[in-house]
């Protein structure tokens, strides 16, 4: 997960199994973020779909930003943390 530090606000953006989720994101409302954090952890295959060819695009540009912006990028490693919950409160989100 990379969290991106902006003075105006703070953004989140999940890269699991070959798909880009953004947290917040107004474009795609096919999902919810914290949802997705949560399936991971439980192991539940259900919350993930296979890659689709918009994926591979949304992760190029996704991955060319975050080189371009990495002095704005935090990366947290999911499975650093055992539980969604414990990962939710170290980033103060939900």
């Amino acid at each position: 997960m990379f969290e991106i530090k902006d003075p105006a606000e703070t953004d989140f953006i999940l890269l699991l199994e070959g798909k880009v989720y953004i947290k917040d994101y107004f474009i795609d409302t096919s999902y919810n973020f914290e949802d997705i954090i949560e399936g991971y952890f439980k192991c539940d295959i259900n919350l993930i779909t296979g890659m689709q060819e918009k994926d591979l695009e949304k992760m190029k540009i996704t991955l060319s930003w975050l080189v371009k912006n990495r002095t704005k990028v935090e990366i947290h490693y999911l499975k650093e943390f055992n539980t969604a919950e414990k990962l939710f409160k170290k980033l103060k989100f939900k």
